[in-house]
């Protein structure tokens, strides 16, 4: 599931620079390497977080 995010939130990123705006695109390429340091025990321990009676 992380590297579906990855590729999809790269490949929008990219989109993003060439159709919009290069400055929205660095945030996205910003963004994704704060998602995998956040989730990097994976998404599950992300839910885990937010709801920790699980």
């Amino acid at each position: 599931m992380r590297a579906a995010v990855g590729i999809v939130g790269y490949a929008l990123a990219i989109a993003v620079g060439f159709l919009v705006s290069p400055l929205l695109a660095l945030v996205f390429f910003l963004l994704l390497p704060l998602f995998y340091s956040l989730t990097s025990s994976g998404l599950y321990e992300l839910g885990r977080l937010r709801h920790p009676r699980r």
